[in-house]
């Protein structure tokens, strides 16, 4: 039996270069300092296509997670402190 490509070549499972985006994983850990509450991504999402993981348990859009509208970044409604781990999973918008 042949195995498929199962991800593109940017890491992701959706299609390279399909017009409709990549997903992209991004450790935000960095940027944790005990004070802040809003992360900056790399790149632009898609509405609705963010998944937020904070110590390895995913945050809920709307409960826990805001979406910011420029869909550059995020705000959380609680701080994370050092030595935690925050990363985001998002679909890349083409536009």
């Amino acid at each position: 039996m042949a195995i498929s490509k199962f991800f593109n070549d940017q890491g992701g499972t959706l299609p390279s270069s399909s017009g409709t985006g990549s997903e992209i994983t991004e450790d935000l850990t960095n940027q944790i300092n005990g004070q802040k509450t809003s992360f900056s991504l790399s790149n632009k999402y898609v509405a609705g296509a963010l998944r937020v993981y904070y110590n390895g348990l995913r945050q809920g859009i709307g409960d826990s997670v805001t979406e910011d509208t420029g869909r550059m970044s995020f705000t959380l409604d609680f701080i994370p402190l050092a030595g935690d781990k925050l990363f985001a999973d998002y679909e890349k918008s083409t536009q």
